[in-house]
């Protein structure tokens, strides 16, 4: 967790926690590949062992991501949805199982979608923008599994120390990009806006043997050049994201000392500006005939803290 948290150099504890991590990981992982194998063939002790696997989704208690997708399909369904996942980790799945004709309710990639807030990641979107997933879940998933399973994780914790260290400072920007807008979104549009709220509960983890399984993940899929450019793009956005939150608890200290722009700057009328360009334009002339009425307030404000500007360059994300 030092490491994690600090970087520098990887002590032998650590590199032998990094081994022990991923040989676990590898065990779960061979088990669950037999459960399934065997269930497909009918065999009664692999599909007893699914069976319970199965019910104790539905059934046990659970929390974080989990317990967000479960609650967004309902616990009947959770069943379909962990199926799919166990196939994704085991590196089985391709595409989706064909779906019972003639019987009614959500099909099984309906389902995946929505556990996994990509079906309002397909539809939400802000002013003047598209929404940010526009792709094929079940390619991207078959993907996703493939790239896990390519090298064992047990093999990838002996990987050279500079290249943990770089896998780890590209892990944790990406991070704090994510976590930084999942959070903001989460305040100003709901829980389960643009998809954000699931990938948050299921990226911040605190555990350490959590964050070793997140790095030699990490590992896994930086062996696509696609990927890590994105993730490096995403990583370099993170001075972005901490600026932007830092300005949103900014702006809740101005409601409170101006009061005047209790409502004009509330989390309400900031989100429908964002999602709306014709709300956006009408709040920013609101904003500025509140200023204008109370400008020795805010005149008051800004020099009690000179750090603003420096907070809005950088959320713009210019550099200079």
């Amino acid at each position: 967790m030092l490491w994690w948290e600090e970087g520098g150099e990887l002590t032998p504890l650590a590199r032998k926690f990094l081994r022990v991590v991923g040989k676990d990981y590898e065990r779960t992982r061979r088990l669950l590949a037999r459960l399934l194998d065997g269930e497909e063939r009918g065999s009664t002790s692999a599909s007893n062992q699914m069976s319970e696997l199965y019910e104790g989704a539905q059934n046990s208690r659970v929390d974080g991501a989990l317990a967000a997708a479960r609650r967004r399909v309902g616990r009947y369904a959770f069943s379909t949805v962990v199926r799919v996942l166990a196939e994704i980790g085991t590196g089985r799945f391709v595409e989706y199982a064909p779906d019972s004709p003639g019987l009614p309710g959500p099909t099984t990639a309906d389902l995946l979608e929505r556990a996994l807030g990509i079906d309002r990641a397909r539809v939400d979107s802000l002013a003047n923008s598209e929404p940010w997933y526009q792709g094929d879940s079940a390619q991207d998933l078959a993907r996703l599994g493939s790239l896990l399973n390519a090298k064992p994780l047990s093999l990838l914790a002996e990987e050279p120390d500079a290249v943990l260290a770089e896998a780890r400072d590209e892990l944790r920007a990406f991070l704090v990009t994510v976590l930084n807008t999942s959070m903001l979104s989460e305040r100003l549009f709901g829980r389960a806006a643009f998809g954000f709220g699931l990938i948050g509960r299921a990226l911040r983890v605190r555990k350490s043997k959590h964050q070793a399984v997140m790095l030699l993940g990490w590992l896994a899929l930086r062996e696509d050049p696609e990927l890590r450019h994105g993730m490096s793009q995403l990583g370099g956005l993170a001075p972005v994201a901490e600026a932007t939150v830092e300005l949103h608890r900014v702006i809740g200290e101005l409601r409170e000392e101006v009061p005047p722009f209790a409502e004009v700057l509330s989390e309400a009328r900031m989100a429908k500006a964002l999602k709306n360009a014709v709300d956006g334009d009408r709040l920013d002339g609101e904003i500025a005939a509140v200023r204008d009425a109370n400008k020795e307030a805010v005149d008051a404000f800004f020099r009690a803290r000179p750090e603003i500007d420096q907070l809005i360059i950088a959320a713009s994300g210019d550099a200079s």
